[in-house]
């Protein structure tokens, strides 16, 4: 049962709405956060209604201030972890309400530019940029359980032959996560490499991009990965509007 579709009026005495369980109630909400351009931070989160169109609305705020961090979320909940400012902190929110978000505990390392995975039960947050005690990319997964609280436990190790990157991008199905692209100084990847999530242990090799990309964003529904923008280079960068899908 999918809780889906408009309320229908089917005579002047009844209406039906949609149908569904508890567990289905608040999807078709995306959520963002620390939208904030450089050099600036902030803390704030949006939201839109993905079947509608129009502006995003304010949500509520985060505990603390960011840039560059990352969030996932299972049907019900969205967490965000890391971020420039707020190195190892996560906060929590419920999607299908409004407020300010809550705190759910630290990441395992100080770290932001990750990427991250999820399905229905787990987060799993892959590599990223460590301005201290590394100074530099580091190869840490860090996984939660969405549904509770508590501080993020080792997944394994970020292994992809191209060393750990930052500013990547993510996609997931309910089974596997794939990090792409990103950036590890002085080089831009095309590499791909995929966790289970539903494990843990180290990430294993998937594929390559059609091109070198960072920044890049990613959609996916249970089969397929679509990629779509980023950049392809080093200054000046190199803005792409090429798109490309994998089958997960």
């Amino acid at each position: 049962v999918v809780f889906d579709g408009d309320i229908k009026i089917n005579s002047p005495g009844v209406m039906y709405f949609p149908t569904g369980d508890t567990s289905q109630r608040g999807r078709g909400r995306g959520a963002f956060a620390m939208t904030a351009a450089y050099p600036n931070t902030n803390n704030s989160i949006s939201y839109i209604d993905i079947a509608s169109q129009g502006t995003a609305k304010d949500f509520g705020d985060l505990t603390a201030a960011g840039r560059y961090g990352c969030g996932n979320s299972s049907a019900t909940r969205g967490v965000s972890g890391g971020a420039l400012g707020r190195l190892t902190t996560m906060d929590y929110f419920t999607l299908a309400t409004t407020g300010n978000a809550l705190s759910f505990g630290t990441l395992t390392y100080n770290n932001y530019g990750q990427a991250s995975v999820a399905n229905s039960t787990r987060i799993v947050w892959i590599s990223g940029y460590s301005p201290s005690p590394v100074g530099g990319n580091i190869n840490v997964m860090t996984y939660i359980t969405t549904a509770t609280k508590g501080n993020g436990t080792d997944f394994g190790d970020y292994t992809d032959g191209e060393k750990a990157r930052y500013i990547g991008g993510n996609i997931s199905s309910p089974t596997r996560g794939l990090a792409f692209g990103g950036h590890h100084d002085p080089n831009y990847t095309s590499n791909i490499d995929y966790v289970t999530i539903a494990t843990t242990g180290n990430s294993q090799d998937y594929g390559d991009l059609s091109q070198v990309n960072s920044g890049c964003p990613g959609c996916s529904d249970s089969t397929r990965g679509v990629i779509f923008g980023g950049y392809g280079g080093p200054s000046p960068l190199a803005a792409l509007n090429s798109i490309d899908y994998v089958t997960i």
